[in-house]
């Protein structure tokens, strides 16, 4: 048993005196069996008997609660402790609510996957124990518990793993990136990729050589090219898109949704019909025009599917159309993440918030997809951890019932705690209406159980970047800062401010009162944690020579030089030993110019998508929402 650790009462007596008993076979059902005795027995030492019939002091694993989706009864009736799951998957949640709330059991972090130059307990799977926040269960106890968004997924290097998903309830699968078994009680699937599905339900090298006209009439001629879509006003289409999305359910049938969503890009067709239509009601409302059609087909085989679709940058208006009661609509907002989603002082986020209170009006099912991570500059830390609170109630205030967060896709790790904002996410998902007291909470256990005895330095470092980019305007893709109106800040250079979150004047200064925070956290961590602390160090060194190397490699002294390529080399090897990159889209390898020759400044990195030269990329600004490009009539 854990030193001090107390053990629960059940009706009075001792938890040690109860057995687990499970009625049949159900896969997930018997690994929430094996889950309970196992943590109960690394926390305590004892280990609970397994009983195949119904008797006095057990805890029995069940389901037939009549509650939402996921959802949990805990329920102790004449000295029995029920877990009654809505399914079984909510009987598996009930068990780890049961080790975090009763027995005080913590799931912080996965083992890495993903190993650098090395490898050691850092990558461990972080769980540890906290003092139970309760002691005793009492008889006549009911507790129910229920998600208040229904589907949950979030993607990034810290939770790709399926046990650690489960344990925090993260149950939807949108992009197909993991694998979530039976006994684990599967996840919210899509029969089709989870967006960009045009061309999976319409191949262009199936059809386009008979039926050219089904795709994009584009700079005069038909076309089915990259970043094109396919015609939306062709009848023929609507029948074909339909007959595939059917055929798809019909071989998924495990699946609940089939996305019908626009490709990854604005080139739409312009052919005399199209652009009619697109003319008179929008291009928005030609899309949905077009997704509810296939919903009124596929609805009458699969009334109890989802059709998926995009409200995604050139189809996003603000006078959309209500859709079927069978269609979800994924809003893929480009929101400020310097100000909170309703902060009616951010221009950018009051045009995010009219939306948001837009789409609630018209549709059944509103889905979120947030971008979580700077994309361009993966290194770049997001001070905005301190509003996922207010953010998520104004989301299910929006009637969001589905949630996907797109972190630091496909990159392997990064130094901007992408483990604590997984792991509060997902709290939050289930209860965006926690009290502030419970959401610090769960941060600052976050931060004592991964990064050690000196975790309030690291809050205190968190808490730094927070203060010093107040008020700033900022896209998390291109972490391009912004002014009130959404317009790119110049640089002294007349470029575009990039990652330019605290003012140049007391840049210097900050970046030494966090490394001082971090190393003082250092000092009191073992040597798994001051590793992990280490991670968090890199980002601030790579923000310091973003910002300083360039023009001192330029207008310094020799000896500024000569110190400053040892840093930006300490800086690359540490890229290197923890697998870290730069920028979402970039393969690290041998052949990236900063392995190469120090003396080129992160600034000057290659940054973007693979295959671009070494130049930075475009970046996205504020402009086309501000403007309203798309939808020019207001909500």
């Amino acid at each position: 048993m854990q030193d001090g650790l107390k053990v629960l009462k059940i009706a009075g007596v001792p938890l040690m005196d109860y057995e687990i008993f499970v009625e049949g076979d159900d896969v997930c059902l018997t690994y929430a069996m094996n889950e309970l005795q196992l943590y109960l027995h690394r926390a305590y030492g004892f280990s609970l008997a397994i009983s195949k019939k119904k008797g006095e002091r057990q805890i029995r694993l069940e389901t037939g609660y009549k509650g939402i989706m996921d959802g949990f009864q805990i329920v102790c009736e004449n000295g029995v402790l029920h877990f009654i799951g809505e399914r079984a998957r909510g009987t598996l949640y009930a068990v780890y609510h049961f080790l975090e709330k009763y027995v005080g059991w913590r799931f912080f972090a996965a083992k890495m996957r993903f190993h650098g130059q090395e490898s050691g307990e850092y990558m461990h799977a972080v769980e540890k124990l906290f003092p139970p926040m309760q002691f005793e269960i009492k008889e006549g106890h009911v507790e129910e518990e229920n998600p208040v968004v229904l589907f949950r997924d979030m993607y990034g290097h810290s939770c790709v793993d399926e046990n650690w998903c489960t344990k925090n309830r993260f149950n939807g699968d949108i992009w197909g990136m993991r694998d979530m078994p039976k006994y684990l009680g599967g996840s919210e699937r899509f029969a089709s990729a989870g967006g960009h599905s045009f061309f999976e339900l319409l191949p262009p090298d199936q059809y386009f050589d008979e039926h050219p006209d089904w795709f994009t009439f584009y700079n005069g001629k038909w076309q089915a090219g990259e970043y094109l879509q396919i015609c939306l006003t062709n009848e023929e289409v609507v029948q074909e898109v339909a007959k595939n999305a059917i055929k798809k359910l019909r071989e998924n049938p495990d699946a609940l949704y089939v996305s019908v969503s626009q490709n990854d890009g604005n080139i739409f067709c312009a052919c005399e019909k199209c652009k009619a239509l697109e003319k008179k009601i929008g291009r928005g409302n030609v899309l949905m025009t077009f997704v509810n059609k296939v919903a009124d087909i596929v609805g009458k085989e699969f009334p109890d599917k989802k059709i998926h679709t995009y409200a995604y940058e050139s189809t996003l208006q603000r006078n959309l159309i209500p859709v079927r009661d069978n269609v979800v609509i994924q809003y893929c907002p480009r929101y400020c993440h310097g100000h909170t989603i309703n902060d009616e002082s951010c221009k950018v986020n009051k045009i995010t918030y009219d939306y948001l209170k837009h789409f609630k009006k018209i549709c059944k099912h509103v889905f979120l997809y947030d971008y979580r991570s700077s994309l361009g500059y993966a290194m770049q830390p997001l001070p905005d951890l301190f509003r996922f609170r207010e953010n998520m109630r104004v989301l299910a205030d929006c009637n969001v019932k589905g949630f996907y967060a797109e972190t630091s896709i496909h990159c392997l790790n990064t130094p901007c705690f992408e483990e604590l904002r997984s792991y509060v996410t997902g709290k939050l998902l289930w209860n965006p209406y926690m009290s502030e007291e419970e959401f610090n909470r769960h941060i600052n256990e976050f931060l004592e159980g991964y990064y050690g005895a000196g975790w309030k330095s690291v809050r205190s470092y968190l808490e730094l970047w927070h203060t010093e980019t107040a008020g700033i305007h900022f896209d998390s893709t291109s972490a391009t800062v912004t002014d009130d109106n959404g317009t790119p800040k110049k640089t002294r250079k007349g470029e575009n401010a990039v990652c330019d979150f605290i003012p140049e004047e007391k840049r210097l200064a900050v970046f030494q009162k966090m490394d001082a925070l971090l190393d003082e956290a250092a000092s009191l961590a073992d040597s798994a944690e001051a590793k992990r602390i280490d991670i968090l160090k890199t980002a601030v060194l790579w923000c310091r020579l973003f910002h300083t190397m360039e023009d001192v490699m330029n207008d310094g002294t020799e000896e500024e030089k000569k110190k400053i390529i040892e840093e930006n080399r300490e800086l690359c090897s540490k890229i290197r030993l923890y697998c870290m990159k730069y920028t979402v889209f970039i393969s690290m390898n041998e052949t990236t110019k900063m392995y190469k020759d120090f003396t080129l400044p992160p600034s000057k990195w290659l940054l973007g998508f693979k295959g671009r030269t070494d130049e930075p990329s475009k970046n996205f600004i504020f402009e086309d929402i501000i403007l309203d490009k798309y939808g020019a009539e207001t909500v």
